[in-house]
C-alpha cells in the first residue's frame, strides 16, 4: 500500500510539471523503481522474536503454560496429561502389534509418523545451512566491492541452488547495496520462520515418535525371538534413507540417515520458541478434552435415548447404539489414562490393586472400574487384579469376622465384582490406539453432539410445557366461570352498599328474615356470606344512614 501511494504521488508530480514531455520517462522510471523497492518484513513470529530477546521471559512463559496444562488436566480429574497419554497409546499399539501383526503392517502404520518427524529434521538442518550461507552473502555485499563480487557470484548461485530462485531474481532487479542487504535480511526472517515451523512440527509429534523408537529398540533384546525379529524388521523398513528416497537433493548436502534421538533432542533445544508454540497447542488440547470430559453423560444419554425411541424414523438399533458409543468415547478420554497409569506401572500386583483403589476413591459412581472391566486390551491385567482382590477379601473375611463388612479392601472387591457384571450388560470396549487426528475429531464431534443434544432436549421440554399450559400454569389453574353454578353469587366490589349486594339466592336483601341458605358452589373459590354476616351488614348500613354507629361486623 505504501508503494502504491508513493507511486501515485510521483506520477502526479510528473503530470503537474510544466516540462511533462521531457520528464515523463524519468517519472515512469522512478515509479517502477519504487514498486520494486523492498520493505522490511516482520515474519509470522514477530511477537515471539521480541520475547526471544529476553531469555528470562521465555522461562516465565514456559512456566505459565506448564501450569495451565496442569490446571486443565486436574479439571478433568485426569491423573495424566494428554501428551503422556499419546505416549502410552503408542506403547499399547506396539505391544499388541508385535505379537499379532506382521512387521510390514506395523511399519506401514508408523511410516507417516517417522517420515513426518525425520523429514522435518532434515529440512531444519538444511535451513540452518541456508541461514549460514545468507549471513555469509550479507558479509560479502557489505564489503567495499560487495556489489561487484555479488555480480560475479550470482550465476554460480543459480547453478548450485544455494539460495532460493525468488531471492536471486529480486537481487538481479536492483543495483542498490542497501536494497540487496534488506532483501537478504528479509530472506533470513522467512527462513527462520520455516525453521520454527519445522521445529514446532517435530515437538508436536515427538511424544509418539520417541516412544516408538525407544520401545522398538528395547524389544530388539527381548527373550521372545519373534518379537525381537519383528522389531528389527520394522526398524529396517523405517530407516530414513528408505522413507526419504528421492528427496535427497532438497536437503542441501545433509546426510540422510536415521538420526539418534539425543541428536534430535539437542537440535530442538536450540529453538525454545518452537517449544513455546508446542506448549500453547498442548494447552488448547488439554482445555478442549477437559471441557468435553466434564459434560454430563449417563443421565443425558438415558434422556436422549428415550427421546429417540419416540421418533419412528430414528428408533432403530444403529442410531441408539451410536448414542451409547458417544458415551463410551467420552469415557475412554476420561478413564483410559487412569487405567493405563495402573496397568503400565512397574509395581507388583498388590501395588497395582492399591493404586487402583486409591484412584477409584475419587470416582463416587464407580465408572472407572466398569470401564476397566469392559476394556478389551487389558483383560489379563483385570483378571489378575480381580483374583488378587478376591483372595484378599476372603482372607480378611475369615480374619475379621463380622467386621469384614466394613473393611475397605473387602468393600473394594465387591465394587470390582459389580463392575464385572457391566461387561455382560454393556459389552466390551475396544482399545483406543486409533489415528490421533481421527480420535480428536471423533471426540470433538461427540462433544458437539452431546451439547446440541442437551439443547434440543431443553427446547423440546419447553415446547411440551407450553403445549400443556398455553397461557402459563397460573392462568390455566384459574376456574372457568362458565362452569360455575348459576345460583352462585358474584363477587362484590369494595364500597358497594348492602342493599345492592346479592344474597346467596341471587336477589337483593329485603330484610334479615328473607335470607336463604347458600347454594353449593361448583369449581369456585368464591364462598357465599353466612346468614349472620348478612344480618350484621344490613344493620350496619341502616345505622350509618341514620347517623349512628352500628354494631361491630366482626362480633358475630
Amino acid at each position: 500500500m505504501l508503494k502504491v501511494i508513493i507511486a501515485i504521488s510521483l506520477l502526479w508530480q510528473g503530470i503537474a510539471s510544466s516540462a511533462l514531455p521531457t520528464r515523463c520517462a524519468s517519472t515512469i522510471d522512478q515509479i517502477l523503481k519504487t514498486l520494486n523497492k523492498p520493505v522490511p518484513i516482520q515474519g509470522s513470529f514477530a511477537a515471539l522474536r521480541e520475547l526471544a530477546k529476553n531469555p528470562l521471559e521465555i522461562g516465565t512463559k514456559k512456566k505459565s503454560l506448564l501450569q495451565k496444562i496442569e490446571y486443565w488436566s486436574k479439571v478433568a480429574n485426569r491423573e495424566i496429561k494428554m501428551s503422556e497419554l499419546r505416549r502410552i497409546e503408542m506403547q499399547s499399539f506396539l505391544y499388541e502389534s508385535l505379537r499379532i501383526d506382521s512387521p510390514y503392517r506395523t511399519a506401514s502404520e508408523l511410516k507417516h509418523l517417522f517420515f513426518a518427524v525425520e523429514e522435518n529434521y532434515f529440512s531444519l538442518l538444511a535451513k540452518e545451512r541456508e541461514i549460514t550461507s545468507l549471513k555469509s552473502l550479507k558479509g560479502i555485499v557489505s564489503g567495499k566491492n560487495g556489489m561487484l563480487e555479488l555480480a560475479q557470484l550470482i550465476e554460480s548461485f543459480k547453478q548450485d541452488q544455494t539460495f532460493s530462485s525468488t531471492l536471486l531474481q529480486k537481487i538481479s532487479k536492483t543495483y542498490n547495496k542497501n536494497d540487496v542487504l534488506l532483501l537478504i535480511d528479509n530472506e533470513i526472517v522467512l527462513v527462520e520462520d520455516q525453521i520454527l515451523k519445522r521445529a514446532f512440527d517435530i515437538h508436536r509429534q515427538m511424544p509418539e515418535y520417541s516412544t516408538a523408537r525407544n520401545f522398538l529398540e528395547k524389544m530388539l533384546t527381548n527373550n521372545d525371538a519373534k518379537i525381537a525379529s519383528n522389531s528389527a524388521e520394522i526398524l529396517k523398513n523405517l530407516k530414513s534413507n528408505i522413507l526419504i528416497d528421492g528427496l535427497t537433493p532438497y536437503y542441501r548436502g545433509v546426510k540422510i540417515e536415521t538420526p539418534a534421538l539425543k541428536d534430535l533432542i539437542f537440535t530442538l533445544g536450540r529453538y525454545p520458541l518452537a517449544e513455546l508454540l508446542s506448549l500453547k497447542q498442548e494447552v488448547r488440547i488439554e482445555r478442549a478434552s477437559s471441557l468435553i470430559g466434564r459434560l454430563p453423560n449417563h443421565k443425558l444419554h438415558e434422556l436422549m435415548d428415550i427421546i429417540v425411541s419416540k421418533i419412528p424414523w430414528a428408533n432403530n438399533p444403529e442410531i441408539r447404539s451410536y448414542l451409547r458409543s458417544v458415551i463410551d468415547e467420552k469415557n475412554k478420554l476420561v478413564f483410559y489414562p487412569q487405567i493405563d497409569r495402573v496397568v503400565y506401572s512397574d509395581g507388583k500386583i498388590a501395588d497395582k490393586v492399591k493404586l487402583l483403589r486409591e484412584i477409584d476413591s475419587y470416582d463416587a459412581k464407580g465408572e472407572l472400574l466398569s470401564i476397566f472391566a469392559r476394556r478389551s486390551d487389558v483383560i489379563e491385567d483385570w483378571r489378575k487384579m480381580y483374583a488378587f482382590a478376591e483372595e484378599q477379601a476372603k482372607m480378611l473375611t475369615v480374619k475379621l469376622g463380622d467386621m469384614a463388612g466394613s473393611d475397605a479392601e473387602v468393600l473394594f472387591f465387591y465394587k470390582l465384582k459389580e463392575a464385572q457384571g457391566t461387561l455382560k450388560t454393556l459389552g466390551p470396549l475396544a482399545p483406543w490406539h486409533v489415528p490421533q487426528k481421527a480420535h480428536y475429531f471423533r471426540v470433538v464431534v461427540d462433544g458437539v453432539f452431546l451439547t446440541t443434544g442437551s439443547y434440543a432436549v431443553y427446547k423440546l421440554g419447553n415446547w411440551s410445557f407450553h403445549k400443556v399450559f398455553p397461557n402459563g400454569p397460573e392462568a390455566d389453574s384459574k376456574p372457568d366461570p362458565t362452569i360455575v353454578n348459576s345460583k352462585a353469587p358474584t363477587p362484590v366490589p369494595a364500597g358497594t352498599i348492602a342493599a345492592k349486594r346479592p344474597t346467596s339466592d341471587g336477589g337483593a336483601i329485603p330484610s334479615p328474615t328473607s335470607v336463604a341458605p347458600a347454594a353449593p358452589l361448583v369449581n369456585s373459590t368464591i364462598m357465599p356470606n353466612p346468614p349472620q354476616l348478612d344480618e350484621v351488614l344490613n344493620e350496619t348500613e341502616s345505622a350509618l344512614e341514620a347517623g349512628a354507629p352500628g354494631p361491630n361486623p366482626f362480633e358475630l
